[in-house]
């Protein structure tokens, strides 16, 4: 099996100018491959091949930085044993694997991609992160071109994520309902919203809600999209532990609502902004 044959990893990758890092676990007579780390240079391709799914006790896979890279295979859904799954910096990546919701020990998922470049481009959908409620650090999610349930991401269970990153740019869907589905868990500290093109911000944070549904928030950074049609911002004053709050493009805003009489106002983060 692939699990105790080290010298067959070369056969699940095709890049010449790959490097494959591999951390070895010995465990009684057998050897099994439990991290592989990628490097090789920009002008590479890579492939990755299905016989990966049968690595099953795998636990780190590091692809930062394949930017080449355009396709996970569905074999991945056997990796249950996977803890890691790097892809930063995987620009061409267009989707996830269908199953990569099986691989509920994950816990650093730092990208999910969910593009659909034609009719017939099946991948995996935000529901795949469903059951994925062990992701802690910071989770980037990008969307574009494909109808999307994302209220079936489930971020409000995902109680370890510290950072969210939401990027709309490609994305043709109605951009307020996307993120009315996508709202975090209360511990989030670090929220990023980038091309937002909606008529208007999510309930969870207009109406003075932002300070109840996100109380933790330290910094916020949300950046409008060519056809934002934002008028109106929500109250960012009584953010308890707010430090940073940058908006960009918001080119149609009229008003931010204003704090209610007899709510405290964090005076010191409003002064900084």
């Amino acid at each position: 099996r692939l699990s105790c044959a080290v010298d067959k990893v070369d056969d699940l990758l095709d890049a010449k100018a790959a490097r494959v890092k591999m951390r070895r676990l010995m465990g009684g007579r057998s050897m099994v491959i439990v991290q592989v780390q990628l490097f090789f240079s920009a002008s590479s391709n890579l492939f990755i091949s299905g016989e990966i799914g049968e690595l099953s006790n795998l636990l780190s896979l590091d692809l930062i930085g394949c930017q080449h890279l355009e396709k996970l295979p569905g074999e991945m859904s056997n990796l249950i044993n996977l803890r890691h799954l790097l892809l930063y910096g995987c620009d061409r990546l267009g989707q996830m694997p269908i199953g990569l919701g099986n691989l509920t020990n994950l816990q650093r998922l730092d990208c999910f991609v969910a593009k659909q470049s034609g009719p017939g481009d099946l991948g995996g959908e935000l529901a795949e992160l469903n059951a994925l409620n062990n992701l802690e650090g910071e989770l980037r999610i990008v969307l574009g071109g494909r109808q999307c349930e994302s209220s079936a991401a489930n971020l409000q269970m995902k109680d370890k994520l510290m950072g969210f990153i939401l990027d709309l740019t490609s994305s043709e869907e109605n951009h307020k309902d996307v993120l009315e589905g996508l709202q975090p868990h209360a511990h989030l500290r670090h929220l990023r919203i980038c091309g937002y093109n909606g008529e208007s911000l999510p309930s969870w944070m207009m109406k003075h809600q932002l300070h109840c549904s996100l109380p933790n928030l330290v910094s916020i950074l949300i950046t409008g999209g060519y056809n934002c049609k934002v008028t109106s911002l929500c109250s960012f004053g009584r953010l308890p532990q707010l430090q940073r709050l940058c908006l960009r493009e918001f080119n149609s805003v009229e008003y931010i609502e204003e704090d209610e009489d007899n709510a405290p106002v964090n005076e010191d983060t409003v002064s900084k902004v």
